[in-house]
């Protein structure tokens, strides 16, 4: 299994151009899907930051350490599976939007992590740079709004 880890320093490193560069923590142990995702985000205008890592544990390690602006999460991981990898992933990194990436086409599947507080569901078989690029984009607009909604609740 590869893991490849960004030093805090590099993952808070400011852009090549003037735009805001992405943090993403891709929780995947897949190497082919990692590769996908990868090129998928390579052809993007966006300047996007991956960080990868293999599994629960790692990314645990990872969120102690990092704040991605998104998360994209594999539900069968080594020391997780299911919608359960959403719920340990999510109180770690409250703020960061979570985007499930799934290799099962399943639409109960989708509704139930929506339900559960993911930002988007993308299928590894529909994987292309425009799809995934605009779903990362939304889902952080998303968890910015959502999140200042609440604060907006709070005061």
């Amino acid at each position: 299994m590869s893991t490849t880890s960004i030093p805090r320093q590099q993952f808070d490193s400011p852009p090549a151009t003037g735009e805001r560069t992405i943090r993403v923590l891709l929780i995947e142990d897949d190497d082919a899907d990692h590769r996908r995702l990868r090129l998928a985000l390579d052809k993007s205008t966006r300047n996007f930051l991956v960080e990868r890592v293999a599994t629960l544990r790692e990314a645990t390690q990872s969120l102690a350490a990092n704040s991605p602006d998104v998360v994209v999460l594999d539900l069968g991981l080594p020391d997780g599976q299911g919608l359960e990898n959403l719920h340990v992933v999510q109180p770690l990194a409250p703020e960061a939007p979570v985007v499930i990436l799934t290799g099962m086409d399943d639409p109960g599947l989708t509704v139930e992590a929506l339900n559960h507080g993911a930002q988007d569901v993308v299928s590894k078989d529909d994987l292309n740079d425009q799809l995934i690029v605009k779903s990362l984009t939304y889902a952080i607009q998303r968890k910015m709004s959502e999140v200042r909604l609440r604060q907006g609740l709070d005061e």
